[in-house]
């Protein structure tokens, strides 16, 4: 399973994160930027939850308002810097949400964190967003991650697609011994076999 978390959630704790950890959650996705600005807890919760043993990933929320070649190399920067040391095995996310977003700007931010990052970024939000601006082609060269909030056993996926790598199901997790509500999500089979630490599913 996996976690996300963002400046709203503070700054989380090496302990908190080891709780994470022990609560199944092996993957770590950490808020870095948003347009232009960074968040301010990016840095410390990346370097606490590598501490703790989880696998740490980054994403950027896209914003219409800000160009988007300025948006990736600012984000691609701040990862750069925030990691240090640290390998970032994990593929970068462009959280797609905002409805000023044109599809052009999606895609010109997808080839652009490919470019920058040298390897092919993750896709996060609703499946109506994502259908509506980014082709199935594109989405067979990325991965998807899909926001749902369902009891269902999984998540309808845009049309022509068969799958996801993560799915975000519940943004009112809890973590044991961790104040706090979350985002939580599921990690399919392959995506796991990539990059979880430990999957307790």
């Amino acid at each position: 399973m996996a976690i996300d978390v963002s400046h709203w959630d503070g700054i989380l704790t090496v302990d908190d994160w080891k709780k994470i950890s022990e609560a199944g959650h092996s993957i770590a996705y950490i808020k870095a930027t948003e347009g232009l600005w960074e968040d301010g807890q990016f840095e410390t919760n990346v370097k606490n939850a590598h501490a703790a043993g989880l696998n740490v990933g980054a994403y950027v929320y896209l914003s219409g308002a800000t160009p988007p070649v300025k948006t990736i190399e600012f984000f691609h920067k701040v990862v750069v810097r925030g990691f240090g040391n640290i390998t970032m095995k994990l593929p970068p996310v462009l959280d797609i949400e905002e409805q000023s977003l044109t599809p052009t700007q999606v895609i010109l931010s997808m080839n652009t964190a490919d470019e920058l990052f040298k390897r092919h970024s993750m896709l996060y939000g609703s499946r109506d967003f994502i259908q509506s601006h980014v082709s199935v082609h594109e989405l067979k060269e990325h991965d998807m991650w899909i926001a749902e909030y369902t009891s269902n056993d999984k998540p309808i996926l845009p049309n022509g697609c068969n799958g996801y790598a993560m799915w975000q199901y519940t943004n009112d997790g809890v973590i044991p011994g961790v104040s706090g509500k979350f985002d939580l999500n599921k990690v399919s089979p392959s995506f796991a076999s990539l990059y979880a630490v430990h999957e307790k599913e």
